[in-house]
């Protein structure tokens, strides 16, 4: 949990990266790597086995992912 600048992920049709103000989505995430950057321009990578994705209006990401 914290800010981030962005975060990339893998969806069923390909990597997705969301950035500040994108459209609100709920998505199933594939197996992989998630990659977040921080403010400091920090990329941390966390790997899971797959998940769900959910972007919300207020610029939120939430991901509920298998380790």
């Amino acid at each position: 949990e914290g800010d981030v600048v962005s975060v990339s992920l893998p969806t069923p049709l390909g990597e997705m990266t969301v950035l500040d103000h994108h459209i609100p989505l709920v998505s199933t995430i594939s197996p992989g790597e998630i990659r977040y950057t921080l403010a400091n321009e920090v990329t941390e990578v966390l790997p899971f086995s797959g998940g769900i994705l959910e972007i919300r209006p207020e610029s939120k990401v939430v991901v509920l992912a298998n380790p």
